[in-house]
């Protein structure tokens, strides 16, 4: 489930969870839904940057959910929001005209900018101009077009990777190919990322799975689980 925040759940052999002292008759093919709390990930393997370090510090829960920060649609605009207030600062955007009030206003630069601003340069000059003040130049919409696609891409990768390494952990041995159930906010404002999720997943997995069923939920329909639309 990819929103605000994000989550997974996989389904895990019952015989392999220790905490469940079931007897050994109900163990045989028997699967349980394993809630991963995956935004709380944190590793020293992930790539962070000065800014996702400063959208931690800044944030309501510093120091935890480092892999949610990385991924979710309540960061992915802030990330970019600081990359742009810091080239303001450098005098690298936005020479014709910027009113920075309202860019300088924490969580005003929404992630449901970032597709349309991937887009085309059109949309990128309207949204600029009709929420932020912002007058630019060619030069201008590409620079913020350029750090939309490259914080939307390091989302998509981490994402892929994420839902790879579940379909490695999740073997039902019946010969089915795994399935993979998708919803989420994130993935309805911007298409193209959950496209780049998917085919990162797929790419991992080439050698490793057979072709992986991918299913997305409907708007609305995310208080179902996404565990219980994959099986």
């Amino acid at each position: 489930s990819f929103n605000r925040g994000i989550n997974a759940a996989y389904f895990e052999r019952l015989a392999n969870v220790e905490l469940l002292n079931q007897p050994a008759a109900t163990l045989d093919n028997a699967f349980v839904a394993i809630d991963t709390e995956i935004g709380r990930f944190s590793s020293s393997a992930l790539p962070l940057t000065q800014w996702d370090h400063r959208v931690d510090r800044e944030s309501k829960h510093p120091g935890a959910r480092a892999f949610e920060k990385l991924v979710a649609d309540q960061y992915l605009g802030e990330i970019v929001r600081n990359l742009i207030t810091d080239l303001m600062d450098e005098r690298l955007l936005f020479a014709l005209r910027a009113d920075a009030r309202t860019i300088s206003t924490e969580y005003s630069f929404h992630t449901a900018y970032m597709a349309p601003i991937i887009e085309s340069e059109e949309a990128a000059a309207a949204i600029l101009e009709n929420e932020f003040g912002m007058a630019t130049s060619e030069a201008d919409r590409q620079i913020v077009r350029a750090l939309c696609e490259i914080v939307a891409n390091r989302s998509a990768l981490l994402a892929g990777a994420m839902l790879a390494a579940l379909v490695q952990k999740t073997r039902t041995g019946d010969g089915a190919p795994p399935a993979v159930a998708l919803s989420g906010v994130l993935f309805d404002v911007n298409q193209k990322l959950a496209s780049d999720a998917v085919n990162t997943m797929q790419s991992l997995l080439a050698h490793k799975s057979s072709a992986v069923e991918v299913r997305f939920q409907r708007r609305g329909s995310e208080g179902l689980g996404a565990a219980i639309n994959a099986a």
